[in-house]
Formats: structure tokens, C-alpha cells, sequence
């Protein structure tokens, strides 16, 4: 309960009181990094439970959608056949499956919205063609086409080769009974989601927050030195950089309110940086003695 009042109490006078800095410049340089650390676990695990609140029901969502969408298009009576390394299926080739409905509702939607939007999904997902060639790959309109050798996958910039390295041993008879169950562990993703999203998004945080703010100060240190010989030249660059370090508290609360809402400032100029910067100076300009410290 002590260390929880004393981290709230650094917290908050590293907000609110330019004069607490003296008494930071009296502690260890442990004492700063001890901050940040807690401070960026803090941050990191509310940002983290935020964006997992709102983020991961919309995940989920696509999800499922994506699955029954794919379940549907799917035909009820296709089979394919992988034997000794060669693949067959029980339809007149070539064969095409559509693109699901809800991948191309989602693009129509994003072409609606910016006009300079180029769309990458074609009407088919998938042709299954034996002698299938290039030039066959782009008269389908499709996003895969499946050849005796390769799989062709449409890119933005034309198409990426993927050569089809079937198991010689392996004989096995893909129905859609089979592929629904073969889509089963997306169910098992979804009911875990939570707890992945936010292991993942925390700890990227923590590591942006705490390891790159870190490295980040040094430049913000050489800024306020350069700041301070100007001013009165009493402190040296470690204790010029602590006062970066916790002059950040209000920069670090404000990305995390943003990283939470899933919203960007748009800026021309680093506001972080800047308002780091500004807060450091005033903390130098109100203090000019810090001789006495």
C-alpha cells in the first residue's frame, strides 16, 4: 500500500509541481527508472484492457462471419482428392469458387468510402484448373487459381507463385463435412481471443512504452541540455535527462487515452516530442537553482 501511495504521489507532482523535480534530482537515478517501469506497466495494462473492450468483439465478429461466409460458398457436393502427390476434384475443370459475400460487401463498403481505393478482391476466391496458366489466372478474376504444379495468389502488384508440395503419401478426400470441421479451431481463437489480444497488445505496449521511451529520452536529453546552457548551465545531462523522463508523464497519459480510443492526432508536427519538451523546459526555467538540489 506504501509503494502504491508513493508511485501515486510521484505520478502525481511529476504532473502538477515543477518544483518536486528538485527533490527527484536528490534521489538515484534508480529512482527515475523505477517510475518508468511502473509507470509503463500501468499505462500498458489500462490501454491494453481498453483496446481489448472495444477491439475484440469486432474481431470476433469478422471472424464468424468470415467462417460461415466461406462455409457457404463452399460447395455441397465438391470433393477434392490428394493421392501420391497429385490433386482431383469431381466437377468439369475448370472450377471456380466464388468469393464469399462478406469479403466482397467489406471491400465495396471501403471503395465507397475512398474513391482512391483500389480493390484486391476479384469475384472468384479460388479456380481449380489442372493446365491452368498465367494468362488463364487473370481472365478468371479470381484471387487464387490451383494448377497440376502452383498455386497462383493475386497481389497488388500481379501475382506470387506458391509450388504445390503435396505429400506422396498422403491420401486423403477434402468434403465440406470435412472442411466445416477443418475450420473448427477458429471457434477455439474466438473464446480466447481476449486473453490473447490483450497478452500480445500488453506486452508490445510495455516494450514501446518502458525499452523505446527509454532510448527516445536520450534524444530529449540532448534538446533540454542544448536548452539549459542557455538558461543557467547547473545540471548536468543525467540529471537533465530524469527531468525528461518524468516531464513524459502527461505526453505517455495522452498517447495511452489515444491508443485506447483507436484514434490518432493529426498533426503535421510530433506533439510528443513537443509537448516532452516544453513541459522539460518550463521545469528548467522554474527552477534555476538547481545547484541546491
Amino acid at each position: 500500500m506504501k509503494k502504491i501511495k508513493a508511485f501515486i504521489y510521484i505520478f502525481t507532482n511529476s504532473l502538477l509541481s515543477t518544483k518536486y523535480y528538485k527533490e527527484i534530482l536528490k534521489t538515484p537515478f534508480s529512482f527515475s527508472i523505477k517510475y518508468l517501469f511502473i509507470l509503463s506497466f500501468v499505462l500498458a495494462f489500462i490501454s491494453s484492457a481498453a483496446s481489448t473492450y472495444i477491439r475484440v468483439p469486432i474481431l470476433k465478429d469478422t471472424l464468424l462471419q468470415f467462417k460461415q461466409s466461406v462455409i457457404q460458398v463452399y460447395p455441397d457436393d465438391l470433393e477434392v482428392y490428394i493421392n501420391e502427390g497429385n490433386w482431383s476434384i469431381n466437377k468439369q475443370e475448370p472450377f471456380a469458387i466464388k468469393t464469399p459475400q462478406y469479403l466482397l460487401e467489406t471491400e465495396n463498403n471501403q471503395t465507397a468510402q475512398d474513391e482512391t481505393y483500389q480493390s484486391m478482391v476479384p469475384n472468384n476466391f479460388i479456380v481449380f484448373d489442372t493446365d491452368g496458366t498465367i494468362n488463364d489466372f487473370y481472365e478468371a478474376d479470381t484471387l487464387m487459381l490451383l494448377n497440376e504444379k502452383n498455386l497462383l495468389i493475386k497481389e497488388e502488384s500481379g501475382y506470387r507463385t506458391i509450388v504445390n508440395e503435396i505429400d506422396e503419401n498422403q491420401n486423403v478426400v477434402i468434403t465440406k463435412e470435412s472442411f466445416i470441421e477443418d475450420l473448427k479451431p477458429i471457434d477455439s481463437i474466438t473464446n480466447y481471443l481476449d486473453y490473447i489480444f490483450f497478452f500480445i497488445f500488453f506486452v508490445v505496449l510495455f516494450i514501446y512504452f518502458f525499452i523505446y521511451r527509454t532510448f527516445y529520452l536520450i534524444f530529449v536529453a540532448i534538446i533540454l541540455k542544448l536548452i539549459n546552457i542557455f538558461i543557467k548551465p547547473t545540471l548536468d545531462f543525467k540529471e537533465i535527462y530524469r527531468v525528461g523522463l518524468h516531464s513524459m508523464t502527461l505526453p505517455l497519459i495522452l498517447e495511452t487515452m489515444l491508443i485506447s480510443g483507436n484514434t490518432s492526432l493529426s498533426l503535421n508536427i510530433d506533439w510528443f516530442l513537443l509537448l516532452n519538451i516544453t513541459i522539460g523546459t518550463l521545469v528548467i526555467l522554474s527552477a534555476t537553482k538547481f545547484d541546491e538540489a
